[in-house]
């Protein structure tokens, strides 16, 4: 109380300046007189400031309470509520919660959210009030956040929000629709190869982005070796990437925070949703436990290309078949039970399973080889409001991630079969805290604690045979413990300045080491009238894991790996300066700047493909370095009328140094694209009032720089390595002599896609999405690689995505 009301008095609330003089006056009086008069010149002080906080306290009343779905009940994220004559505005948080404090008396409301018709209404306040407001699906607006013009700016730089509606009316690969691929079109991001969800934000790796499902860490996020999301959007409500101005409350990456929310639930009905695409199948079923006080959601989906796959083979006769499949699962469990208290519980589960099957000539018996991964999580959450302006959320859960390969083969000499598996396995528990407090009109505090303990198990082995049966353990294999705190302001002293402070501590103690780091944040925005808004910031972050990507048996091999007492945790600072213009009501223009500077980022060293040897762990493969990227992103968009989207062009260098490597020279990253255009446009075609369908027409259009990959020059005749089996006729093998890393840059990478959405304006019935990717057929390489032939050796490349028609039908029930 002391604290805030220095700082009220300091802005210049009206008729407290002449008190802080006459403070002063009194302070230099009693001065002079004994110890007593100090007692009673510091309590004189104390009773004068939170006089002063109890009067100004006393002029305003606070509006708090929750935005919700109309027709579902379900809270949502992200909704604003403003007051249109003072301009005062929140935006909720992820529990649909607001708190708001207004002048006594009748006060007008705006209320608006992305997707949803925008409530207008007049509230007469006398004291303290507690409401939930109610949207109705509708209207729907392509735009980032729906608001005033003065409360637009504060989440409009380094923060992009998309509308699930708009993510699915995208154009597709195979008619997918894909969270992390509509990331892609986003200034700041770049994707890896064509095709792949993976992407780099600001010169990051991919670890680097941390992916948070209803708050809980996914530590795989692709099906199918990265050609699609492992995030189902049926199941989702709503999708934040945070580029630039990364709060305190968020720790654990160096570069971007994806933050996906799942949806609630219906608590009013029972319904669901059914949609079959080329490669997939997904129900969605939700409804009811009690009507308006518990709801439920369940979301599955599931490949068929395995099945497909199978018939092929089993029609051609081989003796030899192969598989994939994936799968992922969604469930959620909300419980009102009384306005103060709610509980969640949620479940994710993602599983990638690839097998193979054949025979030796001449046997009966077949081998098998399987290789699967994927994650599991469970959480439960408990919001409690303590007030009208305290908000609380305690949640506990658990992650893990797992990565096995099997191979069994049937050993004829000895009449029985053998098996060899490696497994990889990442577990987190953790118990995190997270409150909010609205201080006034112009404070928002936030602040949380997070205790983690985390088991990682990076590569275990196992080797059954007739004269073998051993078990190797990684020497890293262990728990590793973390606490951390957090404590962030939002203050925004008049109507043009705003700062938002942070700081995050972070102790982690490993065997025979441990780590502290403090990280602030800080933004700071200044307004230039209404349409104009300057805005700067700057994030130190540590991130306490690493990922190892490696080529074994021939596939892309993921190892989450701890920090160790010889590998320390990676850490950055990430500097931006941002300006953003809003005109013509449905216009906004951003042009942010930044630079990126990254210590202790590891890579496998070169030539690492297999998985170690008993006595050595993956610490004896890596090297350690230096990572910077810098850049401008430019974003043009328009928000609203038939025709909306963006363009976004950026310019960006990313590159990495390492002491053994190159010379310990600077080489660029592989993720580097110098130059990124993208287009995304969606056009909602006017229609007849009896027409079945709202009908839109979307298309993407992307023109970057190739990314870069290490490729031979130079070819040399060598001795075959003992694991290889790919050699010539005369026995020996060419190899590749690569000067540095990452010293080929691929060609200019561009394609067009479009899509056509037909969507049913009844409550029940059927959808259909008609898509193209790569319309005009643009050959982009995939992959580049050298061929060895008797004749020498030749390089090739090959395009996996020429031109993919598809058609995905849904229906809702």
């Amino acid at each position: 109380m002391l604290l805030y009301g220095l700082i009220l008095t300091y802005t210049g609330e009206p008729g407290w300046w002449p008190l802080i003089q006459n403070m002063k006056m009194y302070s230099f009086k009693y001065s002079r007189n004994g110890r007593s008069d100090k007692m009673k010149r510091i309590f004189f002080i104390f009773s004068i400031l939170n006089g002063v906080v109890f009067t100004s306290f006393a002029q305003n009343v606070t509006l708090s309470g929750y935005i919700e779905n109309k027709t579902t009940g379900e809270r949502l994220v992200n909704a604003t509520i403003v007051e249109t004559k003072s301009g005062r505005g929140i935006t909720c948080n992820r529990y649909g919660f607001f708190s708001l404090s207004l002048p006594r008396g009748e006060n007008h409301l705006s209320v608006s959210h992305v997707g949803f018709t925008r409530v207008e209404s007049t509230i007469n306040l006398k004291t303290d009030t507690l409401i939930i407001i109610s949207l109705f699906p509708g209207n729907y607006l392509e735009e980032v956040l729906v608001v005033e013009k003065k409360n637009a700016f504060s989440s409009a730089v380094g923060k992009h929000s998309l509308s699930l509606d708009r993510v699915k009316r995208m154009p597709a690969v195979l008619g997918e629709a894909d969270v992390l691929k509509s990331l892609h079109f986003l200034p700041g991001v770049n994707p890896g190869q064509e095709g792949l969800t993976g992407f780099s934000v600001r010169g990051g790796s991919p670890d680097n982005t941390q992916f948070l499902l209803d708050g809980l860490p996914v530590y795989n996020v692709n099906h199918a070796y990265g050609y699609f999301s492992a995030f189902n959007g049926d199941a989702l409500q709503d999708v934040t990437l945070y580029t630039g101005d990364l709060p305190a409350r968020y720790g654990g990456s160096l570069s971007s925070v994806l933050e996906l929310t799942m949806r609630e639930g219906n608590r009013k009905k029972y319904s669901g949703d059914i949609h079959v695409s080329p490669v997939a199948g997904s129900a969605v079923v939700e409804g009811p436990l009690k009507k308006d006080k518990a709801s439920f959601l369940i979301s599955g989906r599931r490949t068929w290309l395995d099945g497909l796959l199978w018939a092929g083979q089993k029609i051609a006769g081989n003796d030899f078949s192969t598989g994939y499949n994936f799968y992922d699962l969604n469930a959620k469990v909300n419980w009102e039970i009384n306005p103060h208290n709610r509980l969640y519980i949620s479940m994710y589960n993602s599983r990638d399973s690839r097998f193979a099957t054949w025979k030796v000539k001449g046997s009966i018996h077949a081998d098998r080889f399987q290789f699967y991964w994927g994650n599991l999580s469970v959480s439960g959450r408990w919001n409690h409001l303590f007030s009208p302006t305290f908000f609380s959320n305690i949640t506990l859960y658990y992650s893990q991630f797992n990565n096995s390969q099997i191979m069994t083969v049937y050993n004829e000499n000895a009449s029985q079969r053998e098996q060899s598996k490696t497994t990889s396995r990442l577990r987190d528990w953790t118990l995190k805290t997270d409150s909010e407090i609205s201080i006034g009109e112009k404070h928002r505090t936030r602040f949380g604690t997070v205790c983690s303990m985390k088991y990682f198990a990076p590569e275990m082995s196992y080797i059954g045979s007739v004269n073998l049966n051993e078990h190797v353990r990684d020497t890293t294999t262990g728990n590793v413990y973390s606490i951390e705190a957090y404590l962030e302001d939002h203050w925004q002293p008049n109507d043009r300045w705003s700062l938002d402070a942070g700081v995050r501590f972070s102790l982690l103690a490993v065997p025979n080491a441990s780590y502290y780091s403090l990280q602030p944040r800080l933004s700071i925005s200044y307004r230039m009238g209404e349409s104009l808004l300057l805005k700067t910031s700057w994030a130190r972050m540590q991130q306490s894991q690493h990922l190892l990507t490696s080529n074994s048996m021939g596939m892309n091999t993921d190892l989450w790996v701890p920090v160790t007492q010889r590998v320390a945790p990676a850490s950055s600072d990430l500097f931006s300066i941002a300006c953003f213009y809003a005109f013509a009501n449905t216009w906004n223009f951003s042009i942010e700047g930044y630079f990126h500077r990254m210590n202790h980022v590891v890579r496998y060293q070169d030539g690492i493909l297999f998985l170690k040897t008993k006595d050595r762990s993956w610490q004896d493969y890596v090297d350690m370095g230096k990572g910077r990227a810098y850049g401008i992103d430019l974003m043009l968009k328009k928000t609203a009328g038939a025709l909306t989207g963006w363009f976004s062009y950026s310019w960006s260098k990313s590159e990495r140094r390492f002491d053994h490597v190159n010379n310990g020279e600077w080489f660029p990253f592989e993720y580097d694209r110098r130059h990124k255009l993208n287009i995304t446009t969606n056009y909602t075609i006017p229609i007849k009032e009896k027409c079945k369908f709202n009908k839109s027409f979307s298309m993407n259009f992307t023109l970057a720089t190739g990314n870069y990959i290490s490729i031979g020059k130079q070819f040399y005749h060598a001795a075959p390595m003992p694991e290889s089996s790919q050699t010539d006729a005369d026995n020996m093998q060419y190899r590749e002599y690569i000067e540095r890393p990452n010293n080929f840059r691929m060609p200019t990478y561009h394609h067009l896609d479009i899509s056509y959405v037909l969507d049913n304006r009844k409550g029940k019935g059927s959808s259909w999405v008609f898509g193209i990717y790569n319309l005009y057929a643009r050959k982009n390489p995939s992959i580049i690689y050298h061929k060895q032939t008797r004749e020498g050796v030749t390089t090739r490349s090959w395009s996996l995505l020429p031109f993919v028609p598809s058609v995905t039908w849904s229906y809702h029930f």
